[in-house]
């Protein structure tokens, strides 16, 4: 299968985008900013930062290298947070979803790997960066499973410590 110009794009600006997305989680999430407004601050830099990286690529070169520059450079400031959400997992390990972050973590960490450490082809179909989508895949679904319950866990908390609260 070949990339059209469309393809290729929506492929680099997915992947880095969801790179962006999971830094701004992170950071709300790892901060703890409960606030729509201190949520909004935490995502304005990094939602223009992106928008901006995308203009450029689209308008004016499309630059694999500086891609892959932006990329890393994100890549480790999530790298970062994902430590922190460790740390993270350690003190809500209590929560029963934390699980599917763990091995989101881990799996990703591990996959990490296959970036780094290229090799050739397995029978001339199976380089270090197709195996490396093949194993990112699941990993969505364990994080998207995380955040829904996550979410739905604080939601319960929220209505909870509402209700036991004196009025």
């Amino acid at each position: 299968i070949r990339d059209t110009r469309l393809t290729e794009r929506l492929d680099y600006f997915g992947a880095i985008g969801l790179l962006f997305v999971s830094l701004n989680f992170g950071i709300v999430r790892v901060l703890g900013l409960k606030s729509r407004l201190s949520q909004l601050i935490a995502a304005l830099p990094i939602f223009a930062y992106y928008l901006r990286h995308v203009r450029y690529m689209s308008k004016i070169r499309f630059d694999y290298a500086w891609n892959v520059v932006v990329g890393a450079t994100v890549g480790v400031m999530f790298a970062i947070i994902f430590m922190t959400w460790s740390l993270w997992c350690l003190f809500h390990h209590k929560r029963p979803h934390v699980k599917y972050a763990m091995a989101a973590i881990v799996l990703l960490l591990s996959s990490a790997a296959l970036e780094i450490f290229d090799f050739a082809p397995i029978w001339d179909a199976f380089d270090a960066h197709a195996l490396w989508h093949a194993a990112t895949a699941p990993i969505v679904l364990l994080w998207y499973h995380f955040f829904l319950h996550d979410a739905s866990w604080d939601l319960f908390e929220a209505k909870l410590h509402h209700k036991l609260s004196p009025a």
